[in-house]
């Protein structure tokens, strides 16, 4: 039978980050046999990874022949495979990732004897929140933190939801898990995990892509909305994905502007003690494997 191991992301957890290190180390993956692709690969011309898995076609395990190239592992790294975290224009929404299983029981369904392993990584909901926040913003959407806030059902959304349904899919056979918070102690056990063997150290590269926004950064952009909330920019089809980056470029986050943070300390506290209760929670899920520091 193939192995298959899907990491899913989620979104802003250092993905992009894993995936920059692991292409540094394609040639060993490929001599211990393990077909390696990430949205590097899979974005490209606009296509997606269920093209390359032939899932609208019904050929899912045509598809993981093709993409394996003769190898025994296949490992798969595109967030992106758990759809959106919500859709910012609908909210509010109290479901993430609400079509976050999608994809995996499709491969069930082109396969059902075909099972995979996901990877997927978790984080807490403040640090998320704001993480996403102000990737919204670098997209070109300049909401008030506020706004996006209540838009999002922060209060109420949980990581428990996701993983449930993932677990509940019949071609699931195992969940590795573990917390964003611990990425750094535990990036080896982390790439052994996702390459299914210990091939000793991965290089990682040297910095972490997407490194936020400072608090001036923001206040920049806050202004621009106001200034021009939406006429002028779509009467004369002015882009805003630059207005961001020159934003950042301008106040990059350091020790002159401080790091975007809406939170006050009870927000951040009553945020890490739901996080604690929501993983314990998933750890106890039978076919989970929590890694920890």
């Amino acid at each position: 039978m193939t192995h298959i191991m899907l990491h899913v992301g989620v979104h802003k957890t250092a993905t992009t980050h894993m995936q920059a290190s692991l292409r540094l180390s394609r040639a060993r993956l490929n001599a211990a046999s393990v077909s390696y692709w990430d949205p590097k690969t899979l974005r490209a011309g606009g296509s997606d990874v269920a093209d390359y898995l032939r899932l609208a076609e019904g050929r899912f395990a045509s598809g993981v022949q093709q993409m394996l190239g003769g190898h025994d592992r296949l490992l798969i790294s595109e967030e992106n495979m758990l759809r959106l975290p919500y859709k910012m224009g609908e909210g509010p929404n109290p479901v993430l990732y609400e079509r976050g299983h999608e994809l995996i029981a499709q491969m069930g369904q082109g396969a059902p004897e075909q099972q995979v392993d996901v990877a997927i990584s978790l984080r807490d909901y403040a640090g998320y929140f704001r993480s996403l926040y102000t990737q919204t913003l670098m997209g070109g959407y300049f909401p008030s933190f506020e706004r996006f806030i209540t838009r999002s059902s922060y209060d109420v959304c949980t990581w428990v939801d996701l993983v449930d349904r993932i677990h509940a899919l019949p071609n699931v056979r195992r969940i590795m898990v573990w917390r964003y918070e611990d990425y750094g102690v535990l990036a080896q056990r982390i790439f052994a995990g996702l390459i299914g063997q210990d091939l000793g150290a991965i290089p990682l590269v040297p910095e972490r892509s997407h490194p936020g926004l400072s608090e001036q950064a923001v206040t920049a952009l806050r202004e621009h909305q106001a200034r021009d909330p939406g006429h002028n920019r779509r009467l004369h089809k002015i882009p805003r994905r630059p207005i961001a980056q020159a934003a950042r470029d301008a106040f990059p986050t350091g020790a002159q502007y401080p790091k975007f943070d809406p939170w006050q300390a009870a927000d951040l506290e009553l945020s890490a003690q739901r996080y604690a209760a929501d993983m314990a929670e998933i750890a106890a899920m039978p076919k989970v494997h929590l890694l920890k520091a």
